[in-house]
């Protein structure tokens, strides 16, 4: 008897290693979309076209005040162009840049070298695929069909949508709902320390982070620069039978 439930055990954790990782769930912004040099694009495409309004203002000089007010996409460009408007006693409004923000942002949407051939890879693969982003509904959907991904995801959530936002567990267990997956069967991709590492951490999910600079420092059960480094690290787990 005790032989026969050694081999049942060691059966239940063979099938649990093969069915381990079914579904990857992605970050947006600065994980699948360059957003920093999305927004570097557009600032200074804007810029020029409204040149007769910023002509008193060098071009570096708004760009980068632009840039530094964003705060990496964590203000909400209202309060962006009011504080510009205020700083340079702009002649346009607030409201028209924001607007002009809104319509052309995903114009100038680019991704990160290799996302297609990632995607491509995964859903060839036979992964469940899901993204879960923090922002604006029309917005963001805008910036993702811009980088012709959208077909790719089985379930696509936004927070403003979903009236909950990352870090907040509700949100990845939605997702996993969507998905009919659980948390261990679940990998999430992400650059944001609390948002997307710990977020997904404390959802039960494994976790890859993907860095936004050169750094040495880990987190996550993996950490990549590159998106072409995925398939790689999941078939590493798999060999693992992690």
């Amino acid at each position: 008897m005790k032989i026969y439930a050694i081999l049942k055990n060691a059966m239940k954790i063979g099938k649990e290693m093969r069915q381990l990782i079914k579904g990857i769930l992605f970050d947006f912004d600065e994980t699948l979309l360059n957003r920093k040099d999305s927004v570097n694009i557009f600032i200074r495409d804007q810029y020029k076209r409204y040149l007769t309004c910023l002509a008193d203002i060098e071009e570096e000089q708004f760009c980068s005040r632009f840039i530094a007010l964003d705060n990496n996409g964590y203000t909400w460009k209202d309060r962006v162009y009011e504080q510009l408007v205020d700083e340079y006693e702009l002649t346009i409004s607030s409201e028209a840049l924001l607007e002009d923000y809104i319509c052309s942002f995903h114009l100038h949407c680019k991704p990160f070298i290799g996302l297609i051939d990632m995607l491509d890879c995964l859903k060839s693969s036979g992964y469940l695929l899901g993204l879960i982003t923090n922002g604006r509904t029309a917005f963001q959907y805008r910036n993702i069909s811009a980088l012709g991904i959208e077909n790719y995801f089985d379930v696509i959530l936004i927070s403003e949508q979903e009236g909950v936002k990352k870090p907040e567990k509700v949100i990845f267990q939605r997702a996993l709902e969507r998905l009919d997956l659980k948390a261990s069967q679940t990998v999430f991709i992400g650059d944001h320390e609390i948002n997307d590492i710990k977020g997904a951490s404390d959802a039960g999910m494994k976790t890859i982070w993907k860095k936004r600079f050169n750094t040495s420092e880990e987190l996550g059960d993996a950490s990549i620069q590159s998106l072409l480094e995925i398939p790689q690290v999941l078939n590493e787990w798999k060999r693992l039978g992690m």
